[in-house]
C-alpha cells in the first residue's frame, strides 16, 4: 500500500541490532521537506530558523543554527586549560 499522504510514516532500521524506527519525507515538487514534528520539538527548530545542511557518502545532515551563535558559542572552553597561557 502507498502512502500518497505528506504524512510522515515509519520504517524499521536495524542499528546494532536493535530496531529503531525512522521518518520518512516526502520531497515535493520544488524540493521541499517537511520536518516531523518530533524532530522540531526535540531539536526545538522555530518557523524561519536557518538550518546547514552538508553531504556526507550518500547522506544527508541537516543542523540547525542558532540564532545568535556568538552567545551559544560563548563559555564552550569553560574549564579547559588557557590556551593565551600556552601562547605566552
Amino acid at each position: 500500500m502507498r502512502n500518497t499522504s505528506n504524512e510522515a510514516v515509519c520504517y524499521i532500521c536495524y542499528e546494532n541490532g536493535k530496531g529503531k524506527a525512522m521518518p520518512i519525507v516526502l520531497v515535493s515538487s520544488k524540493y521541499q521537506i517537511a520536518i516531523p514534528k518530533a524532530i522540531r520539538t526535540k531539536l526545538n527548530i522555530k518557523p524561519g530558523q536557518k538550518l546547514s545542511i552538508t553531504e556526507s557518502d550518500g547522506s544527508m545532515l541537516v543542523t540547525p543554527i542558532p540564532a545568535d551563535p556568538v552567545k551559544f558559542l560563548c563559555g564552550i572552553f569553560k574549564g579547559q586549560p588557557s590556551m593565551t597561557a600556552e601562547l605566552l
